[in-house]
């Protein structure tokens, strides 16, 4: 059993992507802050722009210029959203394996 569930943990070692439906307000606008300790300007940019504009390598504050990744212009709410979500699908995960290697067992 311990052997089938170290196969288990090994396969989910690797990095994986999940996708995260991020709650938006009723116009379908996102929050953002920006990451500059100076500037911390919070503002809203409607999400498929954000999406679709937003290149992958950088995001701009809109009132310093600031560039920055996009994950780094979350809000301090958002980011314990993302961290929350990870905990629990990696909970999952992990229930899963131990259930799949208690079966094999």
């Amino acid at each position: 059993m311990f052997d089938e569930l170290l196969r288990e943990l090994r396969r989910l070692e690797k990095p994986v992507s999940v996708p995260i439906d991020m709650p938006l307000d009723d116009k379908g606008y996102l929050d953002r802050k920006c990451p500059d300790e100076e500037c911390g300007t919070s503002f809203k940019v409607l999400f498929d722009d954000w999406k679709q504009k937003v290149p992958d390598e950088f995001a701009v504050c809109p009132k310093c210029g600031g560039k920055s990744q996009p994950s780094d212009f979350n809000t301090p709410w958002q980011q314990k959203y993302i961290e929350d979500f990870a905990h629990a699908y990696m909970s999952r995960q992990l229930n899963n394996a131990v259930g799949r290697a208690a079966r094999r067992a």
